[in-house]
């Protein structure tokens, strides 16, 4: 459904929820038919409450479409116990279903509890829990943490059909769902507690499983995997909060669902592809699974589906939204930080990563280095810096075999440490006393825990293979809370965002710093374009060689800055037009006066204009060497920011443009005249036509670049 058809249909009476919060607080009600109601106005998630508790409705208010055609279990567990079983226990749900195609309440009568399934015992209510500190700093958005919303909390206990002798029959499972505010998702998540008295190991887990209706499987369905290959996609999105090359996400045919002519994939479910194999001692031990994140889109349109996920992403991870303009410095003497230092606090840049190749490394013991980066950090803020560095934590990292993660296939250590083992305990210690004593504020942290398996036996932290993964990637996100406790920004490969890191790498591929300059300034903004349906502009980093990265010598980097100044300000201009910071990878930002205006320029037009450039982006036109191509950043909170859209074009040709464009403002949230301006130049009037666009001319001269400004010209009228 494209926007225009979204107009059609839902019309301009019904409120978007993507320009206009609709304010709603989540509740959890009983309905008329007695079965437990939760919902925030946009959504809800209904529950039969007897025989068993079971999920009868996903209700999407924005499309008036139910989501499920077919009861399932609200978790599915596998469990070892000490006698040398195994149990497959479902958690709640309901049987004999008369078809699997619609749920049909009228028959629920007939509907009877799994005599093996794990029951009802009772439920709560609570706010959401903020799984990290954090309150808002370096120009990130005023947003509130935790998000306003609601938990809820069911707890099940083992079936009266199990014998007071059964392994399992002191075994509490509770399953945790939370809703927010103007927000059509929801997180679900598993705590397992063992009340019992001999320790059982959770094998496998699953944690959510939808049965959708064909029509919430639409062509996005065929895209799974993009960009990780823990999204899904189709009008139900969900993601977990890691992952993994095989992935957690799968949508796939049961072969139970007979009744369309078309066929396809329609269970959407969340488990865990090894494990978690957590051991629960006796008595009382318990552990938490990881989340999984759903959210109801209204639309088929890739745009508006992009915008929904950018907005869960700014509400649950808001930590993205931090934005410092930040140098990867190559010199980490303590001259080459000072002169960095007042370079960048002469041309408005915020932040210092000490970088890779570097003689900075958390993990030297030297009280004389580590007095020389604590200086150093003094003397970055006394000028307003933030000063932090690079380090290589685990992947890739061959720490000897004693720490190496095992190979399951062959015995044989691998390249990569065991965040489960002694190194775990070194690693995490020493760079956080470190951090502690420098007074450091940010930290890159390169080879976070990506998934690797280890089948050592000795490890400390893991007992074999099947806890390796589970455990490795607990003790990572535990370091990111205490780096988020001090307030430290963490930049991460790997999409930990609803876990506390600040940025992700955007898109693009290391080798690309390697080519001509201009190749790579086309390429960043097609990096840029693509990883920005489903990334907010603050969530990830792009890349600047100043000085050479992998390769390609004097073609591909930026120095001698004063011979490049034109491919330079492109970079400029691209970066701080798109709202994406990247890495100014280099020994200084200038080398004489014009470079050094020329970084100051732009530094401090993106100030200007943060705000509005660190909003969502609309995409207008791909850049494929051709023609102009460009984004547009929308605001549609008219308190948030006056510019309402902020628009961005690039002709990188040798030949003059002159030409037309349709510039989308619905998700600007202006009504009906839009007041443009080119850069600082006078504005003109636009009545915006019935799909809320405007028709643009637009010239550009070979090789340039330029912006144009809209605000809403009948504010405050």
């Amino acid at each position: 459904m494209r926007l225009a058809l979204f107009l059609l249909i839902f019309g301009s009476s019904c409120a978007d929820w993507l320009l206009t919060p609709p304010n709603v607080e989540v509740t959890v009600t009983k309905d008329p038919l007695g079965r437990l109601l939760f919902q925030n106005g946009l959504i809800s998630r209904t529950f039969q409450l007897a025989p068993n508790l079971a999920s009868v409705d996903l209700f999407n208010f924005q499309t008036n479409q139910s989501v499920l055609r077919q009861i399932r279990p609200e978790a599915i567990i596998g469990f070892h116990t000490p006698d040398g079983n195994n149990y497959t226990v479902s958690i709640g749900g309901l049987l004999n279903q008369t078809n699997p195609a619609y749920i049909n309440q009228s028959e629920s009568s007939q509907w009877f509890a799994d005599p093996n399934a794990f029951v009802l015992a009772d439920y709560s209510t609570g706010p959401p829990d903020a799984r990290y500190f954090w309150r808002p700093k370096r120009f990130s958005t005023n947003a509130a943490w935790p998000p306003a919303g609601l938990r809820l909390d069911v707890t099940f206990v083992a079936p009266p059909s199990y014998p007071a002798s059964h392994p399992l029959k002191n075994v509490a499972v509770q399953v945790h769902y939370e809703m927010y505010e103007n927000l059509p998702a929801f997180t679900k998540w598993v705590t397992i507690i063992n009340n019992s008295s001999a320790q059982v190991v959770v094998q496998s887990l699953l944690t959510e499983q939808l049965a959708l209706t064909e029509e919430q499987v639409s062509e996005w369905s065929q895209i799974i995997g993009y960009p990780f290959p823990d999204y899904s996609t189709g009008r139900v999105h969900m993601e977990v909060e890691q992952t993994r090359p095989d992935g957690f996400v799968s949508l796939y045919d049961d072969g139970q669902y007979f009744t369309h002519a078309v066929g396809g994939p329609t269970i959407l479910e969340s488990a865990y592809p090894l494990g978690p194999g957590v051991v629960l001692g006796a008595t009382s031990g318990s552990w938490t699974s990881q989340r999984t994140y759903v959210l109801l889109h209204d639309s088929d349109d890739r745009e508006r589906q992009g915008l929904s996920i950018r907005r869960m992403t700014r509400l649950l991870a808001p930590q993205t939204t931090e934005n410092p303009i930040f140098m990867h410095l190559t010199d980490a003497s303590e001259e080459g930080i000072r002169s960095a230092v007042d370079q960048c606090a002469t041309v408005g840049f915020e932040m210092i990563i000490l970088s890779f190749g570097t003689a900075f490394d958390p993990l030297n013991p030297d009280p004389i280095f580590r007095a020389m980066i604590k200086r150093s950090a003094a003397y970055a803020q006394s000028k307003g810096i933030e000063l932090g560095g690079y380090s290589l934590m685990a992947s890739s990292k061959d720490v000897g075999p004693k720490w190496d993660c095992i190979n399951p296939d062959n015995g044989l250590p691998e390249s990569n440490a065991c965040l489960a083992s002694g190194y775990a305990d070194y690693y995490f210690s020493t760079v956080l006393d470190f951090y502690n004593e420098t007074g450091l504020t940010v930290l890159e942290t390169d080879g976070p825990y990506e998934g690797a398996e280890c089948a050592s036996t000795s490890h400390d932290h893991h007992v074999g293979l099947w806890d390796s993964q589970w455990t490795q990637y607990e003790n990572n996100m535990q370091f990111y809370a205490e780096l988020r406790q001090r307030e430290v920004m963490i930049n991460a490969p790997d999409p930990y965002w609803f876990r506390g890191s600040n940025k992700i790498g955007m898109g693009y591929v290391e080798d690309n710093w390697s080519l001509p300059r201009w190749q790579q300034i086309l390429l960043a903004r097609q990096n840029i374009y693509d990883a920005s349906f489903t990334r907010i502009p603050t969530q990830g980093w792009m890349f600047v060689p100043l000085v050479q990265y992998h390769g390609g010598g004097a073609e591909a980097t930026i120095e001698p800055l004063q011979q490049h100044l034109p491919e330079y300000e492109w970079f400029l201009g691209l970066y701080f037009g798109s709202g994406v910071m990247p890495c100014w990878r280099g020994y200084r930002l200038y080398d004489v006066a014009e470079t050094q205006a020329l970084v100051t320029k732009y530094v401090a037009w993106y100030k200007q204009y943060r705000t509005i450039l660190t909003s969502d982006v609309v995409h207008i036109k791909r850049p494929d060497g051709k023609s102009v191509d460009g984004l547009l950043h929308v605001q549609p909170d008219a308190t948030v920011s006056q510019e309402r859209a902020f628009l961005v074009l690039f002709n990188q040709n040798n030949s003059p443009a002159d030409t037309y464009f349709s510039i989308p403002l619905y998700y600007s949230g202006i009504a009906s005249v839009a007041a443009i301006r080119e850069q600082e130049g006078p504005s003109s009037n636009f009545t915006l036509a019935r799909d809320y666009s405007v028709s643009l001319h637009v010239q550009l001269e070979p090789m340039s670049f330029t912006w144009f400004v809209i605000e809403d010209a009948l504010a405050g009228k």
